[in-house]
């Protein structure tokens, strides 16, 4: 048994919770949960690819009253070059990308109400079976002070 607090990190568009067998040797998953903020339209600039796990993807409202309570649009990519394919999500989802398939990019056309934005990989470390590597993404971690701050409601 471990407990793990406090594992908030720096996301793109807010704090995200995140774990991986990288971190800890003998955690079977790869997983992370981020708030997503009002934010305008973003890319995940992600070239296609496949992993030699499943994945799945989680969308949530952020009000935890009413889960259907959401103002988003993101179009996810997926499929063989040549023959590619648009799923339009804008309503609470679970996105479940079996090993192998061509995945990418994500491009969210608007955040207009705070979201919950997950991600499990049902491997420790996600690793690509096909396509090429995305730019590493260095996790930062909140420091001490911002860490105080995020606990009164104010986002550093």
């Amino acid at each position: 048994m471990k407990l793990i607090r406090e594992p908030l990190f720096k996301g793109a568009c807010g704090p995200m919770v995140h774990i991986n067998g990288q971190m800890f040797p003998e955690f079977p998953i790869e997983f992370s949960l981020s708030w997503l903020n009002i934010v305008p339209v973003w890319e995940h600039q992600v070239p296609p690819h496949a992993h030699p796990h499943d994945q799945i993807f989680i969308f949530l409202g952020g009000d935890p009253k009413n889960f259907f309570d959401t103002d988003f649009e993101l179009s996810f990519w997926y499929g063989e070059e040549g023959n590619r394919d648009k799923i339009v999500i804008d309503t609470p989802s679970l996105l479940y990308i079996p090993r192998g398939t061509l995945h990418a990019p994500m491009e969210w056309k608007k955040v207009d109400k705070p979201i919950l934005y997950g991600m499990i990989y049902l491997g420790p470390v996600r690793t690509l079976s096909r396509g090429l590597p995305s730019p590493p993404v260095e996790l930062k971690r909140y420091m001490p002070e911002e860490i105080k701050l995020l606990k009164m409601g104010k986002l550093p």
